[in-house]
């Protein structure tokens, strides 16, 4: 493809872009960032004081890679992916909000904003094959195939995320990411990529891992500094990693680290936030302490708030931030004795993104940083709003309050929550309270370090240390934590000691990771099957003894009310029909989780990820009266029924009746009720952009007598459903037109019933109800991220079409063939261009297998014999568990059987040779790339008993392939001495752990881009 050459920018564009963007100037240090961007020189550190704008990294990041994208993509030095990671359940991602502002600017620049559109012209190509210049991603928690954001080597973006997620994804271990996914998640995060890493100081194991990896990364699988011979052959791309933290270590040379200089302070809107006074009254909680302290310590949070709501002037607004969701919990029941309904908002991290993202959208209106450049908007209310939190909004909440009241906490964390303390530097007479438990506070002479009283669950020592710190240098009880007073407090404290020893008694825990193995990494590599015993990832995400991990909780109400017996395969089934989404989610800490299914006992922890984790209930099943099901997709879901069942990154279906969605049980689920908590239709909308509905008495339970939607659910639970695609279109469009127009469901009626949209349906495994589904995208839902494209979960899925008309099998090759060098144009993987293109076009092959044709059709291999070609996909192909079984067995196809695998053996024909490179290093990698393009082969095929296969044959351009049954049985894949297993390390030693893995990933996703691009030219065959 022929693009028109991208405009070339440099370094001293971007003040204009980012004044086209946002209606004012960047600040210098912004502008410093972006030009050692574009020369390819990232600091290591950026120590900026909070509130001066350092999310605008994401600006430089973007504008940098812009001004790159004329250079060859061997030569850039700004990768595609730029992640965000935090360290905490935000429940404001200022980063993802920013993202999204960029994306929209550049998707559609307006005629005043020409220097935005060059950029926007610019990324466009290095993507060709897409409209977008920019994505935006916010990766809540790993879903089982939502992999949203995991769709394109080449695809500029922006993705929000967590340490967990992000670092679990690079150790090949993403929690919840599928056994299949996770060579690919861990390539897209490792290569082509930038992490901006914030709260670097507390994030200090995840930093060392990133810098080990780094290392390794350059030099394949050898150790850092000794590289073997082999290393020549590591994949380059661009990888770098910029530390955000107040506080860089002190042996960290100065042109490693960007700070504000003397141009910063002269700027009048950062000098007022500078300068600004920010007044904080210390204040005990003097009973606090026993079995009643949280109760003590709320009522005095309480109390403080309604003593400075009294003020005057009144604050309009005042953020309470805690250091546990029960303390917020009972803080907000106290307050609404006071103030009307509406005017307090409990925020907390254990919230479903939908509803925590309606919360803060109202809040944001009312509360967002203004920059004075920037037009503000009317909101229309003047009545005091109060916000109860936890830590999650310490950082990432882009909010101004006129007060503040704060549980006290270790001294980096206080410096946080007091820059949502008049944050933009209005002339105001901000004001603060920081409470402390009694039972907290420790003489200073005292061995703290020894003393267990002293060791709070989430600060350890610092918070005691903190507060006898605070109260030292206090003035008749009162600090000024405003930036510019306490940088003068901190320089003072940081020469008091060696190596910042003082200081970083003051900050919150941060153990160092353990060192980085090459062994460690060549267990995680293999990631089908994985070994057992393996190192435990969190470990390297957050250090020794404070590996907390979340599990995703979500409700179905109609899962088949058979407790407590249960038949599994229905449940699947079923949850099947419209599976899990991230925006539907609750996210808990798994041992919490635990402690509430297995013990009964409520949740009370922080909102900071990877804190001191307790001893799991020492209980050996579930509760009769609860059913729970951890969703890992058809083939590996299970029950739950012990502890141990549960891994980092987990979903868990609950019903409504087995509870955890009310006050005060999991999270906090506004208005939650047992009717209205399963959220599927609504996730699967905003997440797929396509429409959904579930048909069945339960989600309509009185339907008017002789009305459309009657008639529409008594054909849902006929198992005949004898009306034809046209008939069901014409009930649709009458029931939509028949109930209220505000009825939730005449949207999905009303797209349901077009065309244009394609229409499927799948019947619930007791024949009382089905799910209609649209195929395609429907443009007027708002999608949350970039929909999926045909996600590869390892099983046969990605054989499934939409269409009415089957794929053939040599059309789809060449599509596959076609995207590989579409890929390969936009990346610098010449070296490996022969394998890749010989892969695509062969790796498929394996599906001409007669009884894998039989399948694909539904039918019996005799069906199969009747058809004049090869298939490659069919819509016939069956969706549930149940169908899928019977399937198999018609088409006398062994369970489990990898169609990629046979691929392998065919092109190890003699007849194969020359559609194979004929380098030795390229002929290996062409097939570890065809026996893993679903996620297998690393390092060991499954093992799949097959006693009499027939024979196979496929033609490829003039040249007949063949291979006897006789030869199948004589040496099949899953054997130790086929190769498989020999390939897969000997390319692991010449390409490196993520080289591999990039490669590989290269050809899944131009499989699965090939498959999506079919069904979209489709689109109108219904």
């Amino acid at each position: 493809m022929n693009l028109p050459a991208a405009p070339t920018l440099v370094a001293a564009d971007f003040n204009a872009f980012f004044r086209e963007i946002y209606g004012y100037d960047p600040f210098p240090w912004q502008i410093e960032l972006a030009r050692r961007a574009c020369s390819g020189d990232w600091p290591r550190f950026l120590s900026v004081p909070t509130g001066s704008g350092k999310t605008a990294a994401l600006d430089a990041a973007v504008f940098a890679l812009a001004a790159q994208a004329h250079l060859p993509a061997g030569e850039r030095t700004v990768g595609r992916r730029i992640f965000y990671v935090v360290n905490r359940r935000v429940i404001v991602d200022e980063a993802h909000e920013r993202a999204r502002t960029i994306a929209a600017a550049l998707r559609e620049p307006r005629d005043d904003q020409p220097t935005v559109a060059h950029v926007a012209s610019a990324l466009r190509s290095i993507n060709a094959g897409s409209s977008s210049p920019l994505e935006s991603v916010q990766l809540r928690g790993g879903i089982y195939r939502d992999q949203s954001w995991a769709r394109s080597l080449t695809q500029p973006l922006i993705v929000a995320s967590t340490v967990d997620q992000v670092g679990s994804r690079l150790l090949f271990r993403g929690y919840g990411v599928s056994a299949s996914m996770r060579p690919v998640h861990a390539a897209l995060v490792a290569h082509d990529s930038l992490i901006l890493l914030d709260e670097a100081h507390i994030s200090r194991p995840f930093a060392q891992t990133l810098n080990a990896i780094k290392a390794f990364r350059d030099h394949g699988s050898a150790q850092p500094g000794k590289p073997d011979a082999a290393s020549h052959h590591t994949v380059r791309t661009p990888f770098a990693f910029l530390q955000m933290t107040a506080t860089p270590p002190t042996d960290t040379t100065e042109t490693d680290i960007l700070r504000l200089s003397e141009a910063d302070s002269r700027n009048p809107v950062l000098a007022t936030r500078l300068n600004a006074s920010k007044p904080a009254k210390l204040v005990i909680a003097d009973k606090a302490s026993g079995a009643k302290a949280l109760d003590v310590l709320a009522a005095k949070l309480a109390e403080e708030t309604l003593s400075l709501s009294k003020q005057d002037p009144a604050p309009r607004s005042i953020a309470i931030l805690v250091n546990r969701v029960a303390v917020a919990r009972k803080v907000e029941d106290l307050l609404t004795k006071h103030f009307a309904p509406g005017q307090i908002t409990l925020l907390i991290g254990r919230m479903r993104p939908f509803d925590r993202d309606g919360i803060t959208g109202v809040l944001r209106a009312r509360l967002k940083t203004r920059h004075p450049d920037a037009a503000a908007p009317a909101t229309g209310e003047s009545r005091l709003r109060i916000v109860v939190a936890t830590q999650c909004l310490e950082v990432g909440a882009d909010f101004d309050f006129d007060a503040l009241v704060t549980e006290c906490a270790s001294f980096d964390a206080l410096r946080q929550r007091f820059g949502r303390l008049n944050r933009g530097g209005r002339p105001i007479a901000a004001r603060a309270t920081i409470v402390i438990r009694a039972d907290q506070i420790f003489p200073e002479s005292a061995d703290l370090d020894t003393n267990a009283k002293a060791q709070d669950p989430i600060y350890g020592t610092a918070l005691g240390r903190t507060w006898n710190w605070l109260s030292a240098h206090a003035h008749d009880g009162v600090i000024d934590f405003g930036l510019k007073a306490m940088d003068a407090h901190v320089s003072a404290l940081r020469q008091t000691g060696p190596a910042d020893e003082a200081f970083g008694r003051l900050l919150s825990p941060a153990p160092a990771a353990p060192v980085l193995l090459p062994a460690y990494l060549d267990a995680w590599t293999q990631t089908s099957p994985e070994p057992t015993p393996q190192p435990e990832p969190a470990l390297f995400i957050h250090g020794p003894g404070r590996s907390a991990v979340d599990v995703q909780i979500c409700w179905r109400s109609d899962l088949p009310d058979t407790a407590p017996n249960i038949r599994l395969a229905d449940w699947l089934d079923t949850i099947s029909l419209c599976p899990p989404s991230s925006v539907e989610c609750l996210s808990i800490p798994l041992h919490e989780f635990s402690n509430w299914f297995f013990g009964g006992s409520n949740p009370d922890g922080g909102d900071i990820l990877g804190t001191a984790q307790p001893e799991a209930p020492d209980i050996a099943h579930a509760p009769e009266n609860k059913i729970a099901i951890i969703w890992r997709g058809l083939r590996d879901s299970r029950k739950l029924e012990q502890p141990t069942d549960l891994r980092p990154g987990d979903t868990v279906v609950l019903r409504p009746a087995d509870g955890g969605w009310g006050r005060n049980e999991l999270g906090h689920l506004p208005g939650a009720t047992a009717e209205s908590v399963d959220q599927a239709e609504r996730a699967f909308r905003q997440i797929k952009q396509r429409q959904v509905i579930r048909l069945r008495s339960e989600f309509f339970p009185t339907p008017a007598k002789d009305s459309a939607l009657a008639r529409l659910l008594e054909w849902a639970a006929d198992a005949n459903r004898d009306w034809s695609k046209a008939e069901l279109r014409a009930t649709l469009t009458t029931a939509s037109a028949e109930l209220p127009e505000n009825h939730p469901a005449v949207p999905a009626f009303k797209a349901l019933a077009e065309r244009k949209n394609g229409l499927g349906w799948t019947p619930y495994p007791d024949e009382k109800g089905v799910v209609l589904v649209t195929h395609h995208r429907v443009p007027e839902l708002k999608a949350d991220s970039a929909p999926n494209i045909a996600e590869d979960d390892g099983e046969d899925m990605l054989s499934k079409t939409t269409i009415a008309a089957p794929l053939p099998l040599a059309a789809h090759l060449n599509d596959v063939l076609a995207a590989t060098r579409q890929t390969l144009a936009q990346l610098s993987l010449s070296p490996w261009q022969a394998a890749l293109t010989s892969a695509a076009m062969i790796h498929d092959w394996g599906k001409a297998d007669e009884r894998f044709q039989a399948m694909l059709l539904n039918g019996t291999r005799s069906l199969a014999w009747a058809q004049p070609i090869l298939l490659a996909k069919s819509e016939k192909l069956p969706e549930t568990a149940a169908a899928y079984e019977t399937a198999l067995r018609r088409a006398e196809l062994p369970k489990g059987f990898r169609h990629e695998l046979l691929s392998v053996q065919l092109a190890e024909t003699p007849a194969a040779t020359p559609h194979l490179p004929a380098d030795a290093l390229q002929r290996a990698l062409a097939l570890h790339l065809i026996a893993s393009h679903h996620g297998h082969a690393r390092p060991f095929a499954p093992w799949v008993p097959d006693d009499s296969p027939p024979s196979v044959e496929v033609t490829h351009n003039t040249t007949r392939i063949h291979l006897s049954g006789e030869e199948r049985l004589a040496c099949p894949p899953h054997r130790l001495d086929s190769g498989v297993a020999e390939r897969f390390w000997h390319l692991t030693r010449h390409l490196g752990w993520w080289g591999l893995a990039y490669l590989e990933t290269a050809l899944r996703l131009a499989d699965q881009q090939a498959s999506a691009a079919a069904a979209t030219i489709a689109s109108n065959h219904d």
